[in-house]
């Protein structure tokens, strides 16, 4: 596994084969669902990872866009309270936006975890009231 963090494309061959099933394990891990911005984001605080999921998703046809953002030192998880020490300087999102791209997220990807697929389901309804 220490050969997978330092370099997550070793893996590549492997989550090719089931590119949805690894973007969802990955979203269900990393990431959240934000209704009111019309996103779903991940992240992660190596790029390599995040690159390599970019590139799932273009494979499943979802668009996405990778930013890269300083972090304070610490953060309070707003799910549990509790505060957390970063081990890195930076964190890298992952953030699929503009409704074609949800849609197809939705639908080949989505979540495993109920409360993000609640979430997800809720930001599809948006889309289909406009």
């Amino acid at each position: 596994m220490k050969r997978a963090e330092d370099d997550p494309w070793i893996l590549m061959p492997l989550l090719e084969r089931y590119p949805a099933e690894a973007c969802r394990g990955f979203f269900d891990a990393e990431g959240s669902v934000n209704v009111d911005c019309y996103q779903i984001v991940a992240d992660n605080t190596n790029p390599g990872i995040i690159y390599l999921f970019r590139r799932l998703l273009k494979e499943l046809g979802t668009d996405s866009k990778i930013y890269l953002c300083r972090q304070g030192e610490t953060f309070i998880s707003s799910r549990t309270g509790k505060a957390y020490r970063y081990n890195s300087e930076h964190v890298v999102y992952l953030t699929i936006t503009k409704e074609e791209n949800i849609l197809r997220f939705a639908e080949k990807v989505s979540f495993t975890i109920a409360r993000k697929q609640l979430k997800l389901m809720n930001l599809v309804r948006k889309y289909r009231k406009i």
